[in-house]
Parts: C-alpha cells; structure tokens; sequence
C-alpha cells in the first residue's frame, strides 16, 4: 500500500513538473503556443490509441512489470522534454510520455483495485488523493524551481532522477502477481458482459441527468440525482452490487 502510494504521488508530481513549465518548453523549442497545442493533441491521440494495448501488455507480463518498465520511459521523457531544441524532438517526447503515463496509470490502478478488494474499506479515492497532493507538490516545486531560474534540463533530469530512485525503491514491496480477491473475480464476469454494464451504465447516467436538466427547465425545484453513482449505490444502499 505505501510502495503503491509512492508511485501515485510521484506519478502526480512528474505531470505537474511538466504542466508547470510548459511556456518553458515551448520557447525552448522554439514552437508557437499553436505547435504547442498540436503537439499536446498528438500526445493525446497516441495514447488514447495505447490505452487499446494495456490490457494485451498487462495480461502478458503482468501489472509490476509494466509499471516499472513504464516508470522508467515516462521518467526518460521528462528529460527528452527538457532537452527539446526543436519542435520535432519536442512532439516525438510528448508523445513517449503521454504513451509511457497509459500504461504506468494503469499498471498502477490495477495494483490499486486489487488491493482495494481485499480490505474492508476500498482504497482507490485515497490514492487518487496521493495523487493530487504529489501534484500539488509538483507545482509548487517546479513554480519555485522557475522563479529562482532553474535550468528546465536541471530541474526536469533532478525530477526524473528521483522518480527512478523511487521506483527502485519500491519496486520489491509492489504486489507481484495481478491475483483478484474471490469476490473480485465473481464480480467480473466475461469481457462481453462488462462491456454491456459499462455501456448500460453510461446511458442510464446520460438520461439521469438529461431527465434531471428537463425537469429543472420545466420549474420543478424538488429534482434529485444519485451522487455517487453505482459505486454509492453499492456502499450505502445495495452491499450485493459488485462496486468497480
């Protein structure tokens, strides 16, 4: 649990080290904030695309592997970004680290929910807030690094140098085999089957809330929307209602 929450926070904090100093990076690179734009799109794309592979890797060679392997690439990228003196170098590592962060976020929050299901309270809301304080302390480190002038090469390889030594830190208390908790594995099903719930789900929580947006058009004030969804329905109403 606390290996994992290293990677989550330290996975927050290279984004914000990123995000921080993007008009850095641009000028760097001498592109426009257009070329930047596109640049980030295209990062986007690539991994929308890659998220379609995670699954085939994941199930291959197993979620600790990926993360690690992915950990140190996307730790890489960050310093290719920084070296960007063009607006080519510059597109090509987005694109890494946009590619190399699918597979490391799922890597991890497959390790996250397995040991969510095997505790009583389930544990994904409190990473995810690891997350964003290793975010927060990205962005204020990168803020500081900007204002005492900072080289963008020295403050990103300083982050990424981190980034690997905790990685190999944590790498041995990681969970070393993707083995769901029984009443996980219940819960799934066939791939046909989670594909058909995730869609109805999305199209009962589309026309809750169309529904919702009508009846307050309409001059009701009395309107209610279930806050929390299917997992807020499983914790405090139905406990038999596989949670995801």
């Amino acid at each position: 649990m606390l290996a994992l929450g290293a990677q989550f926070f330290v996975n927050g904090f290279i984004y914000a080290t990123l995000v921080a100093r993007l008009s850095e990076v641009r000028d760097q690179a001498g592109v426009s904030t257009a070329g930047l734009g596109l640049a980030l799109s295209t990062g986007s794309l690539v991994a929308l695309a890659a998220s379609f592979f995670t699954g085939v890797a994941i199930r291959r060679a197993g979620s600790k592997p990926i993360l690690v392997a992915g950990g140190l690439f996307y730790a890489a990228a960050l310093v290719g970004i920084g070296a960007s003196s063009s607006g080519t170098i510059l597109v090509v590592t987005l694109v890494a680290l946009a590619a190399f962060d699918v597979f490391v976020d799922v890597a991890m929050n497959l390790q996250a929910s397995v040991i969510s299901a095997q505790r009583p309270r389930p544990v994904m809301s409190r990473l995810h807030g690891v997350w964003s304080i290793g975010a927060l302390a990205g962005g204020v480190t990168a803020a500081g690094a900007a204002q005492f002038g900072v080289p963008l090469i020295a403050h990103y390889v300083g982050v990424a140098g981190i980034a690997v030594v905790a990685l190999l830190i944590i790498t041995p208390d990681l969970l070393p085999v993707d083995q769901p908790h029984p009443l996980q594995r219940l819960a799934m099903g066939s791939r046909t089957k989670r594909w058909a719930l995730l869609g109805a789900a999305a199209i009962s929580l589309a026309i809750a809330n169309a529904m919702a947006e009508t009846f307050l058009k309409a001059g009701f004030t009395k309107v209610f929307n279930v806050h929390g969804g299917i997992e807020a329905w499983s914790r405090e109403i139905d406990p038999t209602v596989p949670r995801y």
